[in-house]
């Protein structure tokens, strides 16, 4: 249940329900270790920073859009990069993992 739970913080955080400046201080570090922010923050990019011009209230382009969310100045390669690294890392902690229980006495 606690990894669930951890899973649900994470998505709270990530940039969608909750963008990174109304965070509490004590909880911002959930915004950063999750791989949610990176995935959102990539997908929101890819999606507006090529709109041009929107009819949309408040936003007249893409790039308003994703001043909103506070996602103006993302770096996209550091996100695949960290995305990378958090695979990379995931799989290294599993390999332990399966490699301290493969001899059956755990």
């Amino acid at each position: 249940h606690g990894i669930a739970m951890l899973n649900g913080g994470f998505m709270l955080v990530e940039g969608f329900m909750q963008i990174k400046s109304d965070i509490p201080d004590p909880l911002v570090w959930m915004h950063y270790m999750a791989y949610h922010t990176y995935v959102f923050r990539l997908a929101m990019v890819a999606t507006f920073r090529p709109i041009g011009s929107l009819d949309a209230g408040t936003w007249s382009n893409g790039v308003d859009v994703l001043s909103t969310y506070e996602m103006d100045d993302a770096d996209e390669w550091r996100d695949y990069a960290f995305l990378a690294g958090y695979a990379v890392a995931l799989q290294v902690v599993f390999f332990f993992i399966m490699w301290w229980m493969h001899d059956g006495r755990h």
